[in-house]
């Protein structure tokens, strides 16, 4: 996909996170000589996990803006050039990121393109994204592919990058501190980069994701009691009974994952519907026999759907 860009000014950058082949090899096999040349592979000489290593290639960027690139996506023909065009309009220096928008699957029917507009806070983020149907909120920048970062004006906000990779959200960490402490600015664009493709394949576990970024709730953040609890709306998106019922089991680790999104995130929610919903969701699940009863349906549904 990169090698049909329309504009080729750009450097690859591949985080090699102790890969058990030869990377370099692989590149060297699959591409000329002149397309190589664009390729620097960075080796980790351990495998430092996926959040980790996603915080390592913002901080190997070697040029002013950055593109973090996902393997779930789908680049158009044109997307380099988009960006390019985006940067030379800017006239605001104190952009941070450029949030794009993405071609959606017909699955993710009710999801909004971004409107054209410069998002002077967090604040003004979380009302952006808040202010949509309820069943579709979510925070835009949590999609990996759309945004292109200013790792000039990041620089001193990627150290937070590692400290808070376990939110499963190292690659917006820098971003959402500078903007709530004012020190940049995030521009939305209507302007599409992308194809997004629905989650799949073995390593895609919703309640591993979900209960990674439940821990948004630990970050150090100013911000009023309303604006935290739509941001912790906006992080986990799934609605409260669905999280419960992909958690629930028979085993008490399971069951625990959903303790610990209550705790993390619903508990914290803005929506009083949603904070009742997850309470007694989390009631439910520590029952004995109304777990019983549920599991039991669980399973029998499942039986039906094969």
């Amino acid at each position: 996909m990169l090698k049909k860009q329309t504009n080729q000014n750009f450097l690859v950058i591949i985080s090699d996170n102790n890969s058990n082949y030869d990377v370099e090899k692989t590149i060297l096999e699959n591409f000329d000589n002149s397309f190589s040349k664009k390729i620097k592979v960075h080796k980790n000489i351990v495998n430092k996990g996926r959040t980790v290593n996603l915080a390592e290639i913002l901080s190997l960027s070697l040029s002013e803006w950055a593109w973090t690139l996902s393997d779930d996506d789908e680049l158009l023909d044109n997307s380099v050039e988009i960006i390019y065009k985006e940067i030379k309009e800017i006239g605001d220096k104190s952009i941070g990121m450029l949030s794009f928008s993405a071609e959606l699957p017909k699955t993710y029917k009710g999801r909004k393109i971004k409107n054209d507009k410069i998002l002077n806070s967090l604040s003004e983020l979380i009302n952006e994204s808040y202010a949509t149907d309820c069943r579709m909120r979510e925070l835009e920048m949590i999609f990996l592919s759309t945004g292109v970062q200013n790792i000039k004006l990041l620089k001193d906000y990627l150290y937070l990058a590692y400290e808070y990779s376990y939110t499963y959200l190292p690659y917006i960490i820098p971003v959402i501190f500078a903007l709530n402490d004012k020190k940049i600015k995030v521009k939305y664009s209507s302007k599409k980069i992308v194809k997004n493709l629905p989650p799949n394949g073995d390593g895609w576990d919703i309640v591993k994701v979900m209960l990674g970024l439940s821990t948004m709730s630990h970050l150090p953040l100013k911000l009023t009691k309303e604006y935290f609890g739509k941001l912790m709306e906006l992080v986990i998106w799934v609605d409260p009974a669905r999280m419960a019922y992909y958690c629930l089991s028979d085993l008490e680790e399971e069951k625990r994952n959903y303790y610990l999104m209550y705790d993390n995130n619903f508990k914290y929610s803005y929506s009083f519907k949603r904070r009742i919903l997850s309470f007694w969701c989390l009631v439910l699940m520590k029952c004995s026999l109304s777990c019983f009863i549920l599991l039991s349906l669980k399973k029998m549904r499942s039986k039906i759907k094969k």
